[in-house]
């Protein structure tokens, strides 16, 4: 993606083309992932190294809302 390519609409998401909707934790990764790579400017081959970190990133921060006792874990 080029350096000044700008953020993908949510318009099409992945949420309206398999008819299901797109979790928090999904969307909050996604965008994450895409400043990273940003931050970056969008070198290639680095996707799913990017993914990765956003998602550490995600658990890291909810691991430290729930010691906080800003989030509780669900019991289903």
């Amino acid at each position: 993606m080029p350096k000044n390519a700008e953020k993908p609409s949510s318009a099409c998401s992945e949420s309206q083309l398999s008819g299901a909707a797109i979790p928090e934790n999904y969307q909050w990764i996604a965008e994450a992932a895409y400043y990273k790579a940003l931050a970056r400017g969008f070198a290639p081959n680095r996707d799913q190294q990017d993914w990765l970190e956003a998602k550490k990133d995600y658990e890291a921060l909810l691991l430290t809302q729930r010691k906080n006792g800003l989030v509780s874990l669900r019991q289903d």
